[in-house]
């Protein structure tokens, strides 16, 4: 492929947790398709998808059919960093100086952010608790809905509990979704030949294709990381000259349990064109 400035990222991405927790997490699908939406007892599975070929961003799909199965934490500063850290070990022989071969002995994926909305939901999130230590105020709706009380009223109360935790309890494990801008998100005028790079699925007409359709096409970057734990400490300071930040360090760890993970046991990317044609 030839060089392009197209394919030249820029941008923050939004980001996303899944109401459940545990073995309560959202069921994923394979690669070509968005994660099912899941209700968070995992009682019950609703499949709706955002498929390749939707006319849906993934963003539309999060904050709304989605919004009872996944919340968008709000602001974030420093942008998502996502380090691959893979550990290698030396073969060594004695005819050689340096190894004769490596082989992989770990692997260490981290995820990590700046959460500027100070909510409980995200502070519960920042500390890995359980949903179920906050407590939203009589009436409200379910947990993990931003809710706006109005003052005065006897309901207007909002309780987090820091919990003790105790010898043995594994830490809250979440689902982690960030979307960002994918290469060749810019449109090409008619009868142009460039195309980005082999899309996601055969199905999914190029953006590049027919006529200018830069205006009603569009792309994205989904990352998706299956089971995430908040492993960080983390110190958000109240400061009478700065925005106070919440850090958030998320290692993500491999989910070999679920039988859709096959091949991605960490989670996937995908790069989604959506919009009319």
């Amino acid at each position: 492929m030839a060089a392009t400035q197209k394919n030249i990222l820029v941008g923050a991405a939004r980001l996303w947790v899944s109401f459940g927790t545990g073995s309560n997490r959202p069921a994923l699908t394979g690669t070509n398709t968005f994660p099912w939406t899941v209700n968070v007892s995992g009682a019950a599975q609703t499949n709706t998808a955002v498929t390749a070929a939707s006319a849906t961003s993934t963003t539309a799909f999060l904050n709304s059919t989605a919004s009872s199965f996944w919340r968008e934490v709000g602001f974030t500063s420093t942008g998502v960093d996502v380090s691959y850290e893979p550990g290698y070990s030396d073969v060594v022989v004695d005819q050689l100086l340096d190894a004769a071969r490596l082989f992989q002995q770990s692997l260490k994926i981290v995820i990590k952010t700046e959460l500027d909305e100070g909510t409980f939901e995200n502070m519960n999130f920042v500390w890995g608790q359980q949903e179920s230590l906050l407590n939203i105020g009589t009436g409200a709706a379910s947990v993990g809905a931003i809710q706006q009380y109005a003052l005065g009223t006897a309901s207007a109360v909002q309780q987090l509990n820091i919990n003790g935790g105790s010898l043995g309890i594994a830490p809250v494990e979440r689902t982690l979704v960030f979307v960002g801008n994918a290469p060749g998100i810019l449109g090409a005028a008619a009868g142009s030949a460039q195309t980005p790079y082999p899309l996601a699925s055969s199905s999914v007409a190029s953006p590049y294709a027919g006529s200018d359709v830069s205006a009603t096409r569009s792309k994205e970057r989904v990352y998706v990381a299956r089971r995430i734990v908040q492993e960080q400490t983390t110190a958000h300071a109240l400061k009478r000259d700065a925005a106070t930040v919440f850090p958030v360090s998320f290692r993500a760890l491999p989910d070999v349990d679920r039988t859709e993970a096959g091949g991605s046991e960490y989670g996937f990317i995908i790069d989604r064109v959506y919009g009319t044609s």
